[in-house]
């Protein structure tokens, strides 16, 4: 798995999620071709309620809900940062989250190597009203599930 450290280098976006899908092929998370994943992440990300920021070298493609669910969000982080970078970047994702009123997020995963940082993100929100869940489902995927709280979550990173 071919990774960038962000602190060395931060690469673009597009780089970014070729990077993670070519990873994701290698891993065998992937069975479509690095062609038909990229399309894919092309027509998701120009759809009207998608929101997709970068923090590091992760980039989290996001979709808030409407009306009633107008503060939560479903979506998925893209990664080709170092283990403990990819922590940081999501506390700061949380913490934009927060800023942006979002109340509820939830992605899921198939790599178990994710586990350890989902662990990690519990631990350092153990003390403050945030709340972060991990689920697996019978079809062997995990999921993320996060309740922002009102404690900042800025500064956790």
């Amino acid at each position: 798995m071919q990774t960038v450290d962000s602190n060395k280098e931060e690469l673009d976006v597009p780089t970014i999620i070729t990077m993670a899908l070519h990873n994701m092929q290698e891993a065998g998370l992937n069975t479509t071709s690095l062609q038909a994943g990229l399309l894919s992440i092309v027509k998701e990300s120009s759809m009207p309620s998608v929101d997709m920021i970068q923090f590091g070298n992760t980039v989290f493609l996001s979709h808030r809900g409407k009306d009633k669910n107008k503060n939560k969000m479903v979506g998925r982080p893209i990664n080709v940062d170092t283990g403990r970078n990819y922590v940081r970047n999501i506390l700061k994702f949380g913490a934009h989250l927060q800023k942006e009123g979002i109340t509820h997020y939830s992605a899921t995963f198939t790599d178990e190597s994710l586990i350890p940082a989902v662990k990690i993100i519990q631990k350092k929100v153990v003390n403050l009203d945030s709340q972060v869940g991990l689920g697996k489902y019978e079809d062997g995927r995990y999921g993320i599930f996060i309740k922002i709280g009102e404690d900042s979550l800025e500064g956790l990173a």
